[in-house]
């Protein structure tokens, strides 16, 4: 299992990097209305999201029935190693060329922070952050690694936990910050979410090609 962690953490990571949800999660905390539970909603809404997906997929696609019958379907192929391969190459372009502006960033944060929404839209909000962000790329990714591990159950559920708690925390951490010792850390996750939304990028992409060149050379 400890293996298959090594390869499962960088691409959690991956999705912890994003900025889209720590920025987001911040401009709720700024909110003069409810700025706590507003975040927490959100929060609410993006984990569920991404435990279900990967739970979702997990059963969906069949890994269960792969470890009680001990073998291994179209997911650990080499044909599927490939296109996971390409899938990571693609979305590496996609975060270099298609970066969205600081004008966007600024209109959709915004329209999330309006008064007018009420608070159970937020954890919707925290869904569809899910899509925006690296996160969905993640969790086929890590589905996919699994499908080629091959671990029992028990081990595939830390490994799931533990992938979902990295990939959460842009929206955990400054929640708990916020709860624990009010703004005292705005200003450093306001930075971090700028430098995030300028940089972040660039370290996905290259996390992304690192990651497919794994998947292409375990293919070959």
């Amino acid at each position: 299992m400890l293996g298959v962690l090594g390869e499962v953490i960088p691409l959690a990571m991956a999705g912890a990097i994003s900025p889209v949800v720590l920025l987001a999660a911040l401009v709720l905390l700024g909110s003069p209305t409810r700025p706590v539970v507003r975040c927490a909603m959100f929060t609410l809404g993006y984990v569920v999201m991404t435990a279900g997906l990967f739970c979702g997929g997990y059963f969906l696609l069949g890994l269960d029935l792969e470890e009680a019958t001990g073998k291994h379907g179209a997911l650990s192929s080499q044909l599927a190693q490939i296109l996971m391969a390409i899938g990571l190459f693609v979305t590496a372009a996609w975060f270099v060329w298609k970066s969205p502006s600081e004008a966007t960033q600024k209109r959709w944060m915004d329209r999330i922070n309006s008064p007018r929404i009420p608070l159970v839209a937020y954890f919707l909000v925290g869904v569809i952050a899910l899509w925006l962000s690296a996160s969905f790329i993640v969790v086929v990714a890590i589905l996919h690694r699994l499908s080629v591990a091959g671990l029992p159950l028990s081990e595939n559920l830390v490994v799931l936990a533990i992938a979902v708690l990295i990939t959460a925390l842009p929206a955990l951490v400054p929640l708990v910050a916020a709860i624990i010792g009010g703004n005292r850390h705005r200003t450093d996750f306001e930075r971090l979410g700028q430098w995030l939304f300028r940089n972040g990028r660039f370290l996905l992409a290259a996390l992304f090609v690192v990651l497919g060149l794994q998947n292409l050379l375990r293919a070959l």
